[in-house]
């Protein structure tokens, strides 16, 4: 073949790859592989924290489906409820005679905890010239949880109106 010089044999009559050429890629291939398999954990604690994020939101949204189906008049937090609080964010709760909303919860979704807060809560509304400080209700449910990539926290929110008629 032309251009190609033929190989020449090694003066020690040794064919093949060295000890220290093995160990070099030998280390060389275990580094590679640490790398891939630190990428693998790493995709499946995000996955894992997105699955929780998706279990937290359907909680949530459950929690106020839940709420919505508490007649308007009902809905509130009874003052002798374990987790009440006077105010959230600034704004007075909404009380009850009958609970019919509790404040604090929990619910598990596979392996994972999940911690759940209600709130229900009073906001102003203001007409022309006339404000009132019980202008509608503002249901809102705060859902924390903590996994392998630390601690975390969803909330939805809604605004509840009392249908006239």
């Amino acid at each position: 073949m032309a251009g190609v010089a033929p190989s020449q044999p090694r003066l020690d009559g040794e064919a093949g790859f060295s000890i220290v050429e093995a160990i070099v890629a030998t280390m060389l291939l275990a580094v590679g592989v640490l790398a891939v398999l630190g990428s693998l954990g790493a995709a499946a604690r995000t996955g894992a924290a997105g699955d929780h994020r998706q279990d937290a939101a359907r909680l949530a949204s459950s929690e106020l489906e839940a709420v919505r189906a508490v007649p308007y008049a009902e809905v509130g937090i009874a003052l002798t409820t374990r987790g009440y609080v006077a105010r959230f964010e600034g704004r007075p709760t909404v009380t009850a005679a009958v609970n019919r909303v509790e404040a604090t919860g929990t619910a598990t979704v596979g392996d994972t905890t999940f911690t759940i807060r209600r709130h229900v809560t009073w906001a102003p509304i203001q007409v022309g010239a006339v404000r009132s400080a019980q202008g509608y209700k503002v249901a809102t449910v705060v859902v924390s949880w903590t996994d392998a990539s630390g601690s975390h926290q969803l909330r939805q929110d809604t605004g509840l109106y009392e249908v006239a008629g």
